[in-house]
């Protein structure tokens, strides 16, 4: 009997300890997140509620930067600790190589709203991907073939504005942001953006990510379907037309791509670059239109770029000129970053302030909060794009502002944005005279997969031929 008891007592020992070093680094994050400060937890679900609440992101930020005076503090998600990180010295460890950190289970998550594409792969295949589709955005391709679509749909936001006095300007240049996706990206010219079931997927992915256990039967596959629709139709044509699908078709057929990965990658650029720039252009013009004098500065700029010429003649050269209004668009991502939250899981142990963070500890990283820190940004909620002058860009510490994230895994497509946002706010200043209907002070912001703005912004808008000097 006693041999028995100590047959199965043995067992119980070789089973707890097959299950520590199983499980160690998790436990090991687990000790360590109970070291740390953060947000009060409720049982089960730690902070997950929080992250369902209104102003969440706003609120995170406040909360992490200013309650919790270490470097570095926790969340939970139900049962796995997150360590927060925010500082950019410690950011550059984390980011810096794919050797000391990778995307994690988050980002499956995501696959179910953008498909296997650049954004969720891992590893050997991120790595092709990245190599094969990273020509497509050189300066020289963005300028020369996709330059004369953001100028199109610019003059076209133009037309519309006309004879309005009042606008809620979003719903003018959501609407051709997204005629801007379909022409670069699938080489098709919407009516009306009601003819992509693009607009329904979107409205599905937050959803999704705070409910996974949820079945979405629709969530991706329409979207899906229409793309692989054209993928046929456009590979049938003998003329191309320079847009990103048929540059994909054309990686098809020299065998770098498969037909399903070429499909996947049409998703996650028309999904992903929808939101950053929608909500960036609509916070850089409420950030113009409530700062008077530097949307007279950016207009004085645009006049002296175009030498007084008209919107439908602005060229890349002229817009390559506007300096200023580059500081303000990045002035603008670094007051609202689109992406506010980012997540790694470590490959390595590392050390962060004393603190040893034991490889398979889940990282939250938040470019809002790195973006507010004190010692890089005096005053940080103040709008200044003079942070951003050639004298002072080059004074800020690395890793400070990462806005389309940094390191080997940045934004793939980020000169494609600026030159976008850029011409679409150059146009719309060179016509208008823009101020907000409401002197309100703060934006309110939502949260989705990217930011939003509740509520919308209302303008006043007034034609520069109206305006007496």
């Amino acid at each position: 009997m006693e041999s028995d008891n100590l047959k199965w007592l043995t067992v119980v020992i070789l089973f707890l300890t097959w299950i520590f070093f199983k499980f160690e680094n998790y436990f090991k994050s687990v000790i360590l997140a109970m070291k740390l400060q953060g947000p009060a937890t409720v049982p089960f679900f730690g902070n997950a509620l929080y992250l369902t609440e209104g102003d969440v992101i706003q609120r995170f930020a406040n909360i992490i930067s200013t309650q919790f005076h270490g470097s570095i503090s926790r969340i939970w998600l139900f049962f796995i600790p997150f360590v927060v990180v925010y500082k950019p010295e410690h950011l550059k460890i984390i980011m810096s190589s794919s050797k000391v950190s990778e995307k994690n289970f988050v980002y499956k998550v995501l696959e179910i709203f953008f498909c296997n594409g650049l954004i969720t792969l891992k590893g050997h295949e991120w790595k092709n991907h990245r190599k094969i589709i990273q020509p497509f955005f050189q300066t020289n391709l963005i300028e020369n073939d996709y330059y004369h679509s953001f100028l199109k749909y610019s003059q076209d936001i133009i037309s519309e504005l006309g004879g309005q006095k009042c606008v809620k300007i979003q719903n003018i240049t959501n609407k051709y942001v997204k005629k801007i996706l379909h022409r670069i990206i699938l080489g098709v010219d919407l009516d009306s953006v009601e003819e992509t079931p693009f607009k329904k997927i979107e409205n599905t992915a937050i959803e999704k990510l705070w409910k996974p256990w949820k079945t979405f039967q629709n969530s991706n596959p329409n979207l899906k379907q229409s793309i692989q629709s054209n993928f046929y139709e456009r590979k049938s044509q003998l003329t191309k037309n320079n847009c990103l699908l048929d540059k994909l078709i054309e990686k098809v057929e020299t065998s770098e791509f498969t037909e399903d990965e070429a499909i996947n990658e049409a998703i996650t650029f028309l999904i992903a670059g929808y939101e950053t720039i929608a909500i960036t252009l609509i916070a850089c013009l409420y950030y113009l239109a409530k700062n008077q004098n530097i949307q007279e500065k950016v207009y004085q700029e645009i006049q002296d770029a175009t030498s007084n010429g008209t919107c439908n003649n602005i060229t890349v050269e002229h817009i390559n000129k506007m300096h200023y209004l580059g500081q303000c668009v990045k002035e603008t991502l670094r007051i609202m970053p689109p992406i506010p939250l980012l997540t790694r899981v470590l490959n390595s142990d590392i050390t962060l302030d004393n603190y040893t963070i034991p490889s398979g500890t889940n990282i939250l990283m938040s470019p809002l909060v790195t973006h507010r820190v004190q010692e890089t940004f005096p005053d940080p909620l103040k709008y200044d794009p003079d942070r951003f002058s050639k004298e002072n860009i080059d004074k800020l510490p690395p890793y400070s502002y990462i806005p389309f994230s940094i390191g080997s895994r940045n934004c793939i497509a980020h000169k494609y944005a600026y030159l976008e946002l850029k011409t679409i706010i150059a146009c719309i200043l060179k016509e208008y005279h823009i101020e907000l209907k409401e002197a309100y002070n703060d934006l309110s912001f939502g949260y989705r997969v990217a930011m939003t703005i509740k509520g919308g912004v209302w303008f006043n808008i007034n034609p520069r031929k109206n305006i007496v000097k």
